[in-house]
């Protein structure tokens, strides 16, 4: 595999977003129970 950066970063850049969306994800369960409550 002569290509090494690019895979590299796509797939640090999926890393990033999976972990955003599963920030977001947490935030919009947190205030769901506080309004619940």
């Amino acid at each position: 595999m002569p290509v090494h950066i690019r895979p590299s970063l796509t797939s640090s850049w999926l890393a990033l977003l999976g972990v955003l969306a599963a920030i977001a994800a947490v935030v919009l369960m947190v205030r769901q129970k506080k309004c619940k409550e």
